[in-house]
């Protein structure tokens, strides 16, 4: 992986910078200057005057207390080239980012000669399909025949592949952790998709280094990692205001999931890749022989982990931000498979919503049940749970368009979608 400073921000002056290096002296300095602002009167000008030696002396008590907050006053931003997919998403899979990266859906893989052929073939495979199901498209359809055709044929494809870029802008302190997390990894922490990381962390660890930009007592006090990977105790679906919901999804499913930073999710695969199952789009059912294509060239990446392995998803969040995710992904634009995963959640939500509600019910009725504060707290719940699903029920069996109806992207031509009907591909 090779990685570029593309610039900085330090005290609100942001400067573009590709060979800058910095010492722990330069970045003490300015965190410590920063950070009297939690002890003194002074003024802007005062702030940035002060001695160099006592800021930095009163940024080493700030690493000796474990205290970092000042450090996320401090920002990079980092150009990563030629990392792996996965590792784009063990880095999005943290919060304290901004990143921009490249699509799949919108820039062509960098593909041996081989691998080429197979996304050729299953491009025309899914356009071939496209058009028996619609031999008189919509103009949305028209138009966006070729990129529903790409966007599934790259599912086939391997992730283990070092080609993809981003801009990732991230503070002093979290990469610091970042940093640690990196030179402490551990593949037996992680499933084994992560393997294709460890080059590039390696690579990551490097660049901090040689770029003066580690702190060597700047650590997360946590027995922490990253966290999207990470492996964890199970846990299981709740329903409520707050929620849990664990589902079935790809790998390129779960990198588009993880984006929205006010879910918290997790996403595990099989370590064994002969108990890896595969995405076949619902354009397919029902056709035995392309879908036997499929299957073939999925088995033939399979140790390398196609973008279309089914993993579980673990996400956690409360209600209003379940619906947030609807309006997003639970569109024209967004793409299927996502748009699919939405709808089925929505139902799994409503059920379980309901559900919980019957459980209360017998609770309460039951004749051995006597606690009164209880049972008065369970009916809260129980009118809680209805409120909730009334807010769903709202969006229930129908495509609802992006902002509200009202989308901006209505130049996408899909009009049966601003009709609210379901896609179909």
């Amino acid at each position: 992986m090779e990685i570029k400073i593309a610039g900085y921000e330090i005290a609100g002056n942001r400067t573009d910078c590709t060979t800058e290096r910095f010492t722990n002296e330069d970045l003490k300095s300015i965190v410590g200057k920063i950070a009297s602002i939690c002890y003194t009167d002074k003024t802007y000008d005062e702030f940035f005057a002060e001695n160099t030696n006592k800021s930095v002396k009163r940024t080493d008590n700030l690493l000796r207390n474990g205290h970092h907050s000042p450090f996320d006053q401090v920002y990079f931003t980092l150009y990563l080239k030629n990392a792996s997919k996965i590792t784009f998403m063990a880095l999005n899979g943290e919060r304290c980012y901004s990143a921009e990266e490249s699509s799949d859906r919108y820039r062509p893989m960098q593909l041996s000669r081989n691998e080429q052929q197979d996304f050729d073939d299953l491009t025309q495979l899914y356009l071939g399909k496209i058009k028996e199901i619609t031999p008189n498209p919509c103009k949305y359809i028209e138009r966006r025949a070729e990129k529903i055709a790409l966007e599934n044929a790259r599912y086939c494809m391997p992730t283990d592949m070092h080609y993809k870029d981003m801009f990732y802008t991230v503070s002093l302190r979290q990469l610091n952790y970042l940093y640690n997390w990196a030179k402490d990894f551990k593949i037996e922490d992680y499933p084994r998709v992560c393997k294709n990381m460890q080059s590039d962390l390696a690579d990551f660890t490097k660049f901090v280094e040689d770029n003066g930009l580690q702190m060597s007592t700047l650590k997360d006090h946590f027995d922490r990692g990253f966290s999207f990977f990470r492996n964890k105790m199970p846990i299981q679906n709740e329903y409520g205001y707050h929620y849990t919901l664990n589902y079935p999804c790809t790998i390129a499913c779960a990198g588009q999931m993880e984006r929205h930073r006010f879910l918290d999710c997790h996403f595990s695969l099989p370590n064994n890749t002969d108990n890896l199952t595969f995405y076949i789009p619902d354009m397919l059912k029902n056709d035995s022989k392309r879908i036997s294509e499929v299957q073939a060239i999925y088995d033939k990446y399979r140790e390398r982990h196609p973008q279309g392995s089914l993993g579980v998803m673990t996400e956690s969040a409360n209600i209003n931000d379940f619906v947030r995710v609807l309006y997003e992904r639970d569109c024209a634009m967004a793409q299927y498979e996502i748009n699919k995963v939405v709808q089925r959640n929505l139902n799994t939500y409503l059920n379980g919503l309901k559900q919980r509600n019957q459980d209360i019910a017998r609770l309460v009725r039951s004749a051995g049940y006597q606690d009164d504060a209880h049972r008065a707290y369970l009916r809260d719940k129980q009118a809680e749970n209805i409120e909730c699903a009334k807010i769903l029920e709202h969006y229930k069996n129908k495509q609802y368009c992006q902002a509200n109806g009202h989308c901006k992207g209505a130049s996408c031509g899909w009009d049966e979608g601003r009709d609210f009907e379901l896609r179909r591909y």
